[in-house]
């Protein structure tokens, strides 16, 4: 049976990955599969974790909040401009240095992972996240549905002359 379907279509998709940063213990292998990467930083910057300073290892706390600032959506978007295309310091091969960027405002607001202002950035954007996946997805199962009313906007169906002339097999939402 072939259907015309002009709305959203979303999956439950469950991701379940490990990004393990260790900056002071050699990894010993077993002959698994795993693959793991020793990278060794004398490169020490002075920074504050859970409110108190310390020294940390540049490479793996830049590698943090690289990654932190992008799951946050921290890094602003990258448009290729053929007219502009010169290279940034992040596309050329090593031993090009890159930029350092741990003193701009994005990475301020990830430097301290401990800290009550980055855990509350975290977890509003994740609200945030959530609260448009529903709106726009409506997924079930969720724990927001208590009854019907959430999965079905009664305003939203059309009816009257704007119902003539549309496939009345489909429902219709606006």
């Amino acid at each position: 049976m072939e259907e015309k379907w002009l709305g959203n279509v979303s999956e439950l998709l469950y991701i379940h990955t490990k990004l393990m940063i260790v900056d002071d213990n050699p990894v010993i292998g077993d002959g698994d599969s795993e693959i793991a990467l020793v990278v060794e930083d004398g490169d020490m910057i002075q920074l504050t974790m859970n409110g108190k300073p310390c020294e940390v290892a540049r490479f793996a706390t830049t590698l943090r909040h690289k990654i932190f600032r992008e799951h946050l959506g921290l890094i602003p978007p990258q448009t290729l401009d053929e007219r502009d295309a010169t290279p940034t310091s992040f596309m050329r091969p090593a031993p090009t240095p890159n930029e350092d960027e741990t003193g701009s405002q994005e990475d301020a607001l990830v430097a301290d992972p401990l800290s009550a202002e980055t855990l509350a950035l975290w977890n509003d954007t994740a609200r945030k996240n959530r609260e448009i996946f529903t709106e726009i997805f409506r997924p079930v199962p969720t724990n927001l549905v208590r009854d019907g009313r959430l999965l079905i906007d009664e305003k939203s169906f059309v009816t009257g002359r704007e119902w003539e002339g549309l496939d009345p097999t489909l429902p219709i939402y606006i």
